[in-house]
């Protein structure tokens, strides 16, 4: 099986940069088809998905038992605790293999005066929003089992065999936690986008933390890029990265903090593309100047379709079996 050439900077530089420099960085042939990223359905986080839309699911019921039992509390938590069970089971089917399933919406054509019409990827959805409504739904869950008890001696929400004074002073620190961690979430907020076009990449990135807010903004043409390559750390498969490696240094003023002194990163994990499909069109694009006017095309979205999910389970099976 054929070896992906790898490069990397020397220890020196690494040593000098205070960059993030993922270890190992590759291409493979243009008629190699092999996913850098395979995307395996994982049976047992699949089955953990439905576990978790079952609970979900029971909570349904006796949501609207309390609530023709006018027990307004009781159904607060009950519908904390459907949000964060429903949210959680989502973020489980997708971890078994079950996204990037078509081409994004968000993915279209775009115009920009300076550099014409290309293609614009943007972050993908459900980054941190999941994540924000599961803490909150766990935080009234949590509130409202805790309030429940010392209010009124109900212990409906609590688990069984946890209905002491103790655990749900426990069940109210942990809400408490969650909502501390929610309002650190909203404070911060990143919004990537990369725009594709015919004389070369623009990477546009917002980042808020707290009360910081940053910019940076960076266009290479094609001629100033001098590889696409693809991250290949089989422990960091599910952040996939795609460097951009350049002739000369990068303006510090350009730089987010995963990029170093002659490479830009996109974080292709973070974007709506499939991570394969975008790194596979750049690559492209990059060795091949007669495909560059594709991306003027009106279905120039159409570029960025993924193969059929099954057909990426099957060649993430063979890459499997190949090893």
């Amino acid at each position: 099986m054929t070896k992906p050439s790898i490069s990397a900077t020397s220890a020196e530089t690494h040593e000098m940069s205070s960059k993030i420099e993922p270890p190992s960085f590759g291409t493979y042939p243009r008629n190699d088809q092999r996913p850098y990223w395979p995307q395996a359905f994982r049976p047992v986080i699949f089955l953990m998905a439905v576990a978790l839309a079952l609970s979900a699911m029971v909570m349904i019921p006796l949501a609207l038992r309390a609530g023709k039992a006018h027990h307004a509390l009781e159904v607060t938590g009950y519908v904390g605790g459907l949000s964060m069970m429903a949210l959680l089971s989502v973020t489980a089917l997708r971890e078994s293999g079950f996204r990037h399933v078509r081409r994004s919406s968000r993915i279209h054509r775009i115009h920009d005066p300076r550099h014409g019409d290309g293609i614009i990827v943007p972050m993908r959805r459900g980054l941190t929003a999941p994540v924000m409504i599961v803490l909150l739904g766990g935080a009234v869950y949590g509130v409202a089992a805790s309030a429940l008890w010392f209010v009124s001696g109900n212990t409906s929400l609590l688990p069984d065999g946890r209905d002491t004074p103790r655990d749900a002073l426990l069940v109210a620190v942990l809400a408490a936690v969650a909502l501390l961690l929610s309002s650190v979430l909203f404070s911060i907020r990143i919004e990537i986008a990369v725009r594709i076009f015919r004389e070369g990449i623009e990477r546009h990135t917002r980042r808020r933390i707290f009360l910081s807010n940053r910019e940076f903004r960076i266009f290479l043409p094609w001629a100033d890029i001098t590889s696409v390559d693809a991250e290949i750390n089989a422990d960091l498969a599910r952040h996939a990265l795609i460097g951009l490696r350049t002739a000369g240094p990068i303006p510090e003023g350009q730089r987010t903090p995963h990029d170093s002194d002659d490479r830009i990163a996109l974080l292709a994990h973070a974007l709506a593309a499939e991570p394969n499909t975008l790194v596979r069109l750049l690559q492209d694009m990059k060795e091949d100047p007669a495909k560059r006017p594709e991306v003027e095309r009106l279905d120039s979205a159409d570029l960025l379709r993924p193969p059929p999910l099954r057909k990426r389970f099957r060649m993430a099976r063979r890459r499997k079996g190949s090893r």
